[in-house]
């Protein structure tokens, strides 16, 4: 039989196998209330989990014991060996300026990575929902030219950061 492609407002990205007498809300229902139970749902939600426990551990730990932080998360190794700054520099402190409630100073730390935070939020519950439902929350499929995109707009912010001039001085941490 033939495969009909749902629209996106029913389940967004998937193909479901149909025959001519199913009615194809009656199968999304189906489909979508059965729990999935293989490893790789497991995964996807082990995944989701992780992404979202640990920046809030991490929080936590920050607020309760903030001298604790200095060895859970070292230095940067890039920064203390080249004197280079990478995409990732500043994130420590732009995370504890944004518990604080210190936003420009947080965008002054790593505009990057506060750029990337709800791409990195919507990324996990995508991941927890997909574990969990097999739907997937993206409204387009995450092909691997934007995560190709992503990496490249972060070395390109890590070149810039790094140059003798105006804005180089802005974007460095």
């Amino acid at each position: 039989m033939g495969r009909l492609r749902l629209q996106p407002y029913l389940l967004i990205g998937h193909d479901i196998p149909m025959d001519s007498s199913a009615d194809p809300i009656d199968s999304q229902q189906v489909e979508a209330s059965q729990p999935l139970n293989d490893p790789v749902s497991k995964g996807l939600i082990l995944t989701g989990t992780l992404m979202l426990g640990l920046p809030l551990l991490l929080s936590v730990v920050a607020i309760v014991f903030p001298s604790l932080l200095k060895v859970l998360l070292p230095e940067c190794s890039l920064y203390k060996w080249t004197g280079i700054y990478c995409s990732g520099c500043g994130g420590t402190r732009m995370a504890k300026a944004l518990l604080h409630g210190h936003i420009r100073e947080a965008i002054g730390h790593n505009m990057f990575l506060f750029m990337m935070m709800p791409v990195y939020v919507v990324s996990a519950l995508h991941f927890l929902i997909k574990g969990k439902t097999g739907r997937n929350l993206w409204p387009w499929r995450m092909r691997w030219y934007i995560w190709i995109f992503i990496i490249l707009l972060g070395l390109v912010f890590s070149i810039i950061r790094n140059l003798d001039n105006p804005l180089g001085h802005w974007l460095a941490p």
